[in-house]
């Protein structure tokens, strides 16, 4: 065995293993897990990239038919450490080198000859005995993953966990933790997916950019890995660098109508030192000339791009993806979906009455007589959400509410005072902006002092309308206007399009509640819930852990009641 300085082997040792300072350290963070998901039935590794995970003793995903085993973990290097190792490298290449040359000067002692077999390094390596192989192979793995100046140090420790998927868990969104010595890590997205999946390469640790050299900064891909050839139906896995482009070739026939949807933001929602602060994906598709045939930046107000292509001819089509600005790291990461599969874009009515029978249309692509998955006949008031399944897929999953006041559909025409719909203090209206510069109109009787409570709830079920609320009086005097709301429950949404209004009505008679898009869009997909009703006392206590940095808070279960507005959700449910 090597002999080598007993302040190598403790720094290795310490370096392999990776808990002897888990105490000293912040709380568990993951930044990024790649791939962000699998195949059911498959069995892979993913790569999570943080800092403050030393002590790594297991990892959990939600849901049922997925298990988990920590492979490695490599905590971030500093400068000695790093010497260190090279040192001990070294040591076992002399080692080796010097196995090789006894080797070779009793070989030519044996046979007589005058030039013995030269061997390379790797052949002089396997002369050494086992143990030693084995920790030079970690110190080599080791070596390989660091980087001296990483572009992002939160991210430069790595955990490698082998995951399982049962061949019948359920598809879908989970999420994903690392247990240490010292708590629980954030969550990250974690899909279960129900196609072949084709992963890329992982990253290397993105280096920092120097300013006069920031090339050097830049992914160098072989040239192999620039353009991989994949078969639709497929789940693409890749991360994107800086000023690097991924491409994807294919082949596709006149007739299909293939859906590529992307995940990205939906997976990483929010990255500090980014502007904007998520990966703004971009995806075109090429035919075998080179020509562009179909491109998409985003989806509606998502920057997570979706379209839906139509191939004009057999043949081979090219897909790309990169950043919208060319900006790229090792948590620039993608699941892209490609294939004729069922994708819901948006559902109406966007929610309904617990209890009640429901009944909804659904807008996508591949959804006709489809199964409509929906919430359980028991299920409580909330938020919930609904997919379809056609065949043996199941399609991305959209938000669904169920709320207890009698609920109603808009009644058109209803854009003006004079054809307004009489509705009843206490209702839920579900309706829609159908088309450019619609409005629509609600006439309600109030008593004075009575508080009148108009809230829009579209944008946080994922409907395109930017809402606008105004409320008039019998002589049409504005005394109500309402564009955008603060919605502490939207987590990293930076855009809050929904309207409220809280009003105490001067006196008894007629009032009107006027509803419209901010900029005078309109369409199918503009569906919104309009509650007209008093201020009702309750309230959801929501909370943001210190280890949950990038996504919504969550509702805890609490009996707590509150006057509307003054609970921390900010307002009713």
């Amino acid at each position: 065995m090597v002999k080598v300085q007993w302040r190598v082997l403790l720094v290795v040792a310490a370096v392999l293993v990776g808990s002897s300072a888990a105490f000293a350290q912040p709380r568990p963070y993951i930044g990024y897990v790649y791939p962000a998901g699998g195949q059911q039935g498959a069995t892979f590794r993913i790569r999570l990239g943080g800092q403050g995970m030393d002590g790594l003793t297991g990892a959990v995903i939600t849901g049922s038919g997925v298990k988990t085993k920590v492979v490695e973990y490599f905590g971030r290097l500093n400068n000695q450490e790093a010497s260190l190792m090279r040192e001990q490298l070294s040591l076992y290449r002399k080692e080796a080198h010097a196995l090789a040359l006894k080797a070779a000067k009793e070989a030519k002692s044996k046979s007589g000859k005058s030039k013995p077999k030269t061997l390379t390094p790797a052949e002089e390596v396997k002369l050494l005995d086992a143990d030693d192989r084995k920790v030079l192979s970690n110190i080599q793995r080791r070596m390989a993953e660091y980087e001296n100046q990483p572009a992002c140090a939160s991210l430069s420790s790595l955990a490698f966990v082998e995951v399982t998927i049962a061949a019948d868990a359920e598809p879908g969104m989970r999420e994903i933790r690392l247990v240490t010595e010292r708590g629980i890590s954030n969550p990250m997205v974690f899909h279960v997916g129900q196609l072949p999946e084709h992963t890329r390469e992982a990253m290397h640790t993105s280096q920092k950019q120097i300013l006069g050299k920031e090339e050097n900064a830049l992914r160098k891909r072989p040239d192999d890995q620039v353009e991989a050839r994949v078969s639709v139906p497929c789940t693409l896995n890749g991360q994107i660098a800086s000023g690097e482009i991924n491409r994807y070739r294919f082949e596709a026939r006149k007739g299909q109508r293939l859906v590529v949807s992307v995940s990205a933001r939906q997976l990483v929602p929010y990255v500090a030192d980014a502007v904007p602060g998520w990966f703004q994906p971009v995806v075109a598709i090429f035919d075998a000339h080179g020509r562009e045939v179909a491109y998409n930046d985003d989806f509606r107000f998502k920057p997570d791009p979706v379209l839906l292509f139509e191939p004009p001819v057999n043949g081979e089509y090219v897909l790309q993806i990169t950043d919208a600005i060319f900006r790229g790291r090792e948590d620039w990461v993608y699941r892209m979906t490609v294939g004729e599969v069922p994708f819901v874009t948006g559902v109406f009515p966007l929610g309904a009455q617990a209890g009640k029978p429901i009944k909804v249309e659904v807008q996508g692509y591949h959804t006709d007589k489809a199964q409509l998955l929906l919430p359980p006949a028991d299920a409580k008031p909330g938020m919930h959400s609904i997919a379809v399944r056609k065949g043996r897929h199941v399609s991305n999953r959209v938000p669904f509410v169920l709320d207890t006041l009698p609920e109603c559909l808009d009644q058109e025409p209803n854009n003006h005072v004079k054809q307004a719909q009489k509705v009843s203090l206490g209702t839920i209206i579900n309706g829609r902006i159908d088309c450019a510069d619609d409005w629509d109109v609600f006439q309600v009787a109030g008593k004075a002092g009575q508080v009148l409570v108009a809230e829009v709830d579209a944008r946080k079920l994922e409907s395109p309308l930017d809402s606008v609320l105004k409320l008039t009086d019998a002589s049409g005097n504005l005394l109500a206007l309402s564009d955008d709301v603060e919605d502490p429950t939207a987590g990293t949404n930076t855009h809050h399009a929904d309207s409220y209004i809280r009003f105490k009505l001067p006196a008894d008679g007629t009032y009107y509640v006027h509803l419209g898009d901010t900029a005078r869009a309109g369409g199918a997909a503009f569906t919104y819930r309009l509650r007209l009703s008093q201020p009702r006392a309750d309230f959801e206590l929501f909370l943001v852990p210190r280890a949950w940095p990038c996504e919504a808070s969550s509702p805890l279960p609490s009996g707590s009641r509150s006057s509307e507005r003054t609970a921390s959700r900010g307002r009713s449910p």
